[in-house]
């Protein structure tokens, strides 16, 4: 998908792109053979080479990390992200998602905004009113996270 949905009726991930739901494996690296420290592969088992003893994708490293990483499936931290915006009290009937797809089906990212600011020139999401007028700004002027929340929008 690349064009703006509205949030609220934006389908599940597994719905957008089902190459995207699955769980992330995590493996020992190895360089030459030999086994690196404390570095591990995330790999992506739906995509690759197919194997011809399987016929089953080889799957591809994603990243290397170190050992304190935990890997967690896409469409867990897709879910967690919606839901979290849905639980905050954000206005997201202006809400739109648009979301881009890596060209091998691996990976994704996200961009959710206002409809409200899409579009502006300048490269700034915010109008000129409010460019540099953060949460945390309102904060350190004494507004509450609430309150400094209700400012931005």
């Amino acid at each position: 998908m690349s064009v703006y949905q509205d949030f609220n009726t934006f389908p599940t991930l597994s719905e957008v792109a089902p190459s995207l739901v699955f769980e992330p494996k995590r493996e020992a690296l190895r360089h030459n053979g030999l086994l690196v420290k404390d570095k591990f592969a995330i790999i992506n088992p739906t995509i690759g080479d197919t194997d011809p003893m399987t016929g089953q994708p080889r799957g591809e490293v994603m990243q290397v990390v170190g050992k304190s990483h935990v890997a967690t499936p896409y469409d867990v931290m897709w879910d967690s992200t919606r839901e979290g915006i849905l639980l905050s009290g954000l206005d997201t009937s202006q809400m739109q998602i648009k979301f881009i797809i890596s060209p091998d089906g691996g990976s994704y990212s996200g961009d959710i905004m206002k409809t409200r600011f899409r579009g502006r020139a300048g490269g700034s999401a915010m109008p000129p009113a409010e460019a540099g007028r953060s949460a945390a700004h309102l904060k350190r002027q004494g507004a509450s996270a609430t309150q400094a929340e209700r400012e931005l929008r």
